[in-house]
């Protein structure tokens, strides 16, 4: 994220981290914090292409929501991409 900090500085896009999943609530239930599937950061390049980086370690795959909403994004016009270190992030083609 230290890299997309520099890059929406340089006024080459904007990001936000996801952080899908759950919270604990004081009365004990819980509330989803994003969608199932949501991409771990999603970011508006120039132009207004949006871009969904799903970041996996190691020899993590994607589940069946995430490959479901990479299905919705792309039918959209949008991308996505599984990412697994800064280099591929920064490989990317805009």
């Amino acid at each position: 994220m230290d890299y997309l900090d520099i890059q929406e500085a340089r006024g080459m896009l904007w990001y936000f981290r996801a952080g899908a999943g759950q919270v604990k609530l004081q009365n004990g239930g819980f509330m989803r914090l994003a969608k199932a599937g949501t991409p771990d950061i999603i970011v508006c390049l120039k132009g207004g292409l949006w871009l969904g980086l799903e970041a996996k370690v190691g020899k993590n795959i994607q589940n069946d929501s995430q490959k479901a909403v990479q299905r919705q994004i792309e039918a959209l016009g949008g991308r996505y991409e599984v990412v697994r270190s800064l280099d591929d992030v920064m490989n990317l083609k805009y």
